[in-house]
């Protein structure tokens, strides 16, 4: 390690302010620390559930990202304290990877759908209640952490009547997927009336 990182998240994303599908590992990583950090309280220091992607020693880095707040310059900071590896996140307020709440709205749920969804896939995906749609994209089962994660989502299509999910796990990186069953064949807005079941692929 030659020094901490410094990283405006902004730089990552497209000119419409979206994730692009083929960003490359370092910039997931970035963006996976503010998906865990950018709830957490200001001018404290929390574990998060993200493993030290570094290989001293071409060895896997044992350590779990720390990271924290601060409430002047609105910069995370994060490290490791296994390895020392450590950096300074700006300009993540309001980008796909900000999870405040209750300012944070995931860049799915906006009523166009991301980049990547078909027009059937966005309007089954607008059939589902906002609360709804947070709920989905924070219960994908990631094959590789072998546990429930978040989702940062870049495609969506119908198969059959089925709404399929398809993104990157926030902790790992790994494609993940999920089958939203029956969504494309209803127009109901309310989840009084939605009744697809949900499964991972």
């Amino acid at each position: 390690m030659t020094g901490p990182w410094i990283t405006d998240i902004r730089h990552f994303l497209d000119e419409q302010g979206r994730v692009p599908d083929d960003l490359p590992a370092v910039p997931r990583y970035m963006g996976a620390i503010v998906v865990a950090a950018s709830p957490l309280s200001a001018d404290r220091i929390f574990p998060l559930d993200l493993q030290c992607r570094r290989r001293p020693g071409h060895e896997r880095c044992l350590g779990s990202v720390h990271a924290g707040i601060d409430s002047e310059s609105a910069e995370i900071s994060w490290f490791c304290p296994c390895c020392g590896d450590q950096g300074r996140i700006h300009g993540w307020q309001g980008s796909p990877w900000d999870r405040r709440a209750p300012h944070f709205i995931p860049i799915a749920c906006a009523m166009d759908g991301p980049a990547g969804f078909s027009p059937r896939a966005t309007a089954a995906w607008n059939t589902i209640a906002p609360e709804i749609r947070v709920r989905l994209l924070n219960n994908f089962w990631c094959g590789v952490c072998h546990a429930t994660r978040s989702v940062d989502l870049h495609s969506g299509s119908i198969s059959q009547g089925d709404l399929v999910l398809r993104g990157y796990c926030t902790r790992c990186g790994g494609e993940i997927a999920r089958l939203i069953e029956n969504v494309g064949r209803t127009q109901k807005a309310d989840m009084g009336h939605w009744r697809a079941r949900e499964r991972p692929l």
